[in-house]
Parts: C-alpha cells; structure tokens; sequence
C-alpha cells in the first residue's frame, strides 16, 4: 500500500500560521511602548544658571531631573512642553547631573536620556595667597582679589586634604590664623564668600608654612653707676662689650642718668648709640621723665607694643629723687609672643623709714602691675631693688613680690620659672668697684630678675673674671650685670 506525504505539510502550515498568528498579537504592544528617549542633550552653565537643550523628536513633553549627586538621590524633577529648561539658583563652582524623559501624547514616558554632567563657574576669580610671616603660634596670611567689598573664608590644617579644617570667615585681606602649634607644618586656602557662606570663587593655590620653634630670649638687668663717677668712656666700652657678649635681647638700666655726657647725649643713650643702629631706647624712657630708670632693648628680636611708666609715690623725700617703675609690652618678633618687661630702682638706704617706704613701693609695683596687664601676658620684672636682706618673706620688697605669684629664678622651687642652670650665683651682684669680686655663699638680694610662670634655662651674674676671680680689664660699674634666658610661654 502507498502512504501519502501530505500529512506532515499541512501540519507544518497549521503551525506557521499559529506563530504568525502570535507575532501579530505582538505588535500593538511593540508600538505601545512608549517614545524614543531624547538625544543630544546639552547644557550651557554660568556661575549660578544653567541652560538645558535636546532634540524635540514626536514627544509632547518632556520631565527633567537634575541632581547635584549621580545617583540622582536629592534630585529635582521639572515637566516642560519646550525642549530646553532654564535651572536657576544654582551654586557656584558646583558638579551637577542632568537626564530628560519625553513623554508622549499619551502619557507614556520613555527612558530617560543619557546621563550630562555640568559644573558652574565661579563669578570671582580666586584669590592669590601669600603666607609672609610664621611665628611658633601662628601665620598671617595674606591675599589679593580684584573684588571690592568682598567677603573671604580662610582655612588652615594639619594636611592639604583639609579633613577638619579651622575656617575663618573674614572682609580683610589679610587674617592673623592663631593658636598654633610650634614648629608645625599647616596647610592655608582661601577664597570669595556670599554672605551665608556660600563659594563665589575657586580656592587659591594651597600654600604650606610652618611655624617656629619656641625660641630663647635674653632679658637683663643692669645698675652701670652714673656717668660723672669714673672714667666713663672707659667704663661704657664695657659695659656696651658686656651687653653684647650677653646676647641680651632686651635690659633694664638703672643710673643711666638723663644728664649729658661730656660733650654728647644723656648717658643711656650714649650707651645706645655705642650698642650700634639696632639698638634703642623704650619711647616713653626716651620722652618720659622716668630719671634713671631706662630700658633698651634689640629691635632686631623685638618690638614694642606699648610702653608707660609710674612715679614711685613717697620716693622723692630721700634725696630729692622721685622713683619710677618703667613698663613696655614688647612682641618677640620671632615668635609673635607678647610680654611686659618693668624696670625699677627703688630707694637706696637702711634705715626704719627707708624700710618702709621700700613696702611701699613693692606694692605700688605690683599694683602697677596688675592694672597694666589686662590681656594676662607673661611679666618680666628686673631692677635694682636696693635691698640689703634675705630673699625670705621676711623682707618687705621681696614677699610682696613672690607673693603676688612672681617667681625668683634663684630659688629651687620646683616651679615653672625656677632656673634650670645657675652660673656664679654666688657673686654678689654689687661689686664696690673692687678688683677682686666678691662672692658669698648666700648673696644677698639687691639685683634681680623675676617672672611670672615661664621657663627659665639659665640665670647668670655676669662678670669678666680670669682665674683668680679678678676683673679683666676696666671694671663697668660698681654692679654686675645680671641676665636670664627665658622662654615665653
């Protein structure tokens, strides 16, 4: 019997038109699915607006999203009918995101476009920095910007990367950034603010300045016997080669008279004069009537703020000589640091009354003193305080100067402000003018220097002696001098 192929190709036919069948139920949703996503997008950005444009293409509409995070989480969504969008109140120098959805006439959206990244200027270019001068304990900085009323934020840090910065807002072009630490490496950026803080320019070029090491100082006291007593040029040679090889930075002078020397300028400063062109005398000792109490000092290492000066009430009837206390603020210039440095002469003599009016005039100063130092600095108090007694409370001047919280170097206190070394502690700081100078195991107090809390390496009393304990040489004056190095705190 003959078997028949026509079966398995009307099969085949059925199940063709079956799939053809399927494909046209496809098709509605095929056109269905929405419009073709919006090409060319682009964006023209100023400092603040920005304009958004892409291909209209058969869209009826279009939903825009712009963010200033890629993923688009803080995103905000405008509809428009136009294909461009104009986004106002941006920020200034800001990265921003941009996508556009079209959306047909009915209603179908289709997906969104591809991802446009932006960035805003600035309105202001940013400033130029310069960092002129690094103290321990802080840096100036400094800036130029073509912007006239402008406001500015400055930040310092420990690194570049300015992870948790000091910020500083300011109108000045120029900020004093403080309370740093010394010897310290800091990063400083700048730049153009609004009035909420906002940026209106780029950050100016990071610059780096490290600040100074805490630094020694010099500071002295020194009784040079007026001018009239001696062979003066004689003596001020050596006084002015022992100021010098003491690396003082700043000494108290007392008995540097007012009075001319013969045939020149009033002693302390012809004491100047010879000390050399970096040297001068405080304003108001030059100006002031603070008789023989004078202070000099290094204006190469220091500079004076402020300055004044107090008569010593009662001083006048013995001798007819009024006393003073002569004050200055000084800045040491290396490290920014501001002191006060007070000199003083009190009354010479023994006597009951003498005594009496010593307390007086211990008191005065220490009041003096406390008036003077509102913004709390470090104090440096020198002078010949003529007094023959014991550094105990016991003596009138010096309890009432220890007891208002100065220190005396001298005594091992355990203190800060007691001195780490000592050198001929034992001379007495009066030497009569005698060629031998005399030592005593416990000098008594005449000379000195006291500080409020602050390091003191070393206190000296200083003379030129060869082996046998002899002065070289001319010997300056009937007292020695007497220096401390400090640090300020």
């Amino acid at each position: 019997m003959r078997r028949s192929n026509r079966t398995p190709q009307i099969a085949g036919g059925v199940v063709l038109a079956i799939v053809l069948l399927s494909s046209i139920w496809w098709i509605p949703k095929i056109l269905d699915s929405g419009p073709p996503s919006p090409n060319d997008v682009r964006v023209v950005s100023e400092s603040t607006s920005a304009e958004a444009l892409w291909d209209r293409g058969l869209a009826e509409a279009f939903r825009v999203q712009y963010s200033k995070k890629v993923d688009f989480s803080d995103a905000k969504t405008e509809k428009v009918t136009r294909n461009r969008l104009s986004l106002r109140a941006l920020i200034p120098g800001t990265t921003y995101f941009l996508r556009v959805v079209a959306i047909d006439d009915k209603g179908d959206a289709s997906d969104p476009s591809r991802l446009v990244r932006f960035t805003t200027a600035f309105p202001y270019k940013a400033p130029k920095l310069s960092l002129p001068n690094a103290k321990s304990t802080n840096v100036t900085a400094r800036w130029t910007s073509g912007v006239k009323k402008a406001r500015f934020e400055a930040q310092i840090d420990n690194s570049e990367k300015f992870s948790s910065p000091v910020v500083v807002p300011t109108t000045k072009r120029q900020k004093k950034l403080a309370t740093l630490e010394p010897n310290t490496s800091y990063a400083v950026r700048v730049r153009v603010v609004s009035k909420d803080g906002g940026p209106l320019s780029a950050w100016s070029k990071t610059l780096q300045s490290t600040t100074a090491a805490y630094e020694p100082m010099g500071v002295g006291t020194y009784n040079v016997l007026k001018w009239r007593k001696g062979n003066w040029s004689a003596r001020r040679a050596a006084v002015v080669d022992l100021i010098k090889d003491s690396h003082l930075d700043v000494v108290g002078l007392q008995e540097a008279v007012p009075s001319y020397t013969p045939g020149g300028p009033p002693q302390y400063q012809d004491i100047v004069n010879h000390l050399g062109s970096d040297w001068a005398v405080t304003r108001s000792n030059k100006k002031g009537p603070t008789g023989e109490t004078r202070t000099v000092y290094n204006t190469t290492k220091l500079k004076q703020v402020a300055e004044g000066y107090q008569a010593l009430a009662g001083s006048s009837r013995f001798r007819g000589t009024t006393r003073y206390l002569a004050w200055s603020v000084f800045e040491q210039r290396s490290t920014g640091k501001q002191f006060i440095f007070a000199n003083t002469h009190l009354t010479p003599g023994t006597s009951g009354s003498v005594r009496a009016q010593h307390a007086s005039e211990a008191r005065q100063i220490v009041a003096a003193l406390k008036a003077v130092n509102t913004h709390h600095l470090p104090v440096i108090l020198v002078g010949d305080f003529n007094s023959g007694g014991s550094r105990t409370k016991s003596n009138s001047i010096y309890g009432t100067i220890t007891g208002a919280g100065y220190i005396d170097p001298l005594v091992q206190s355990k203190k800060l402000g007691m001195a780490e070394k000592v050198v001929d502690g034992n001379l007495t700081t009066s030497n009569g003018l005698n060629r031998t100078a005399p030592r005593r195991s416990n000098p008594a107090f005449l000379d000195h220097i006291f500080v409020s809390r602050m390091r003191v390496s070393q206190f000296q009393v200083v003379a030129k002696l060869d082996s046998a304990g002899r002065f070289i040489g001319t010997i300056p004056s009937d007292h020695n001098l007497v220096r401390a190095t400090v640090y300020l705190p």
